[in-house]
């Protein structure tokens, strides 16, 4: 078992999601909720909804709630503190199948997770850096 993946394994609850807009600087918070896991065989879960999500009442709310929520799991691989995840599985079907990358920064039982530059579902025609923090749950 690769070394950083012992160190992960368990299951996380999501502290704050911002992005850093590539073409303004502006950083974004993310009002999110929820949790990822590492499982023993290398797999990656991650489920996070809006944490200001009510029932919506027509389509077109269901629509933009569906459009906030992240969802997808994948095997990942390991390379020092880079992941690469390729998802078997994933809310936004443009994610499924094709391999990303994030960089990790564990500190005891906070992780931070970096998203590297890239165009992000929530702000199509603009490219973001994301940061994720994660506590690990007791």
């Amino acid at each position: 078992m690769n070394a950083m993946l012992a160190k992960l394994i368990g299951s996380w609850t999501l502290q704050s999601l911002k992005f850093t807009m590539s073409d303004t600087g502006d950083v974004i918070e993310a009002p999110m909720e929820g949790v990822c896991t590492f499982d023993a065989n290398g797999r990656w879960t991650v489920v996070t909804v809006p944490a200001d999500m009510s029932g919506p009442t027509n389509d077109a709310e269901r629509a933009a709630l569906f459009n906030r929520t992240i969802a997808f799991s994948g095997p990942c691989q390991f390379d020092g503190n880079k992941l690469t995840v390729i998802p078997d599985f994933a809310s936004n079907p443009v994610l499924k199948g094709r391999p990303f990358v994030r960089l990790l920064e564990l500190d005891d039982d906070r992780l931070l997770v970096t998203q590297p530059e890239w165009e992000h579902p929530f702000f199509p025609g603009r490219k973001a850096i994301g940061r994720v923090t994660w506590q690990r749950e007791k």
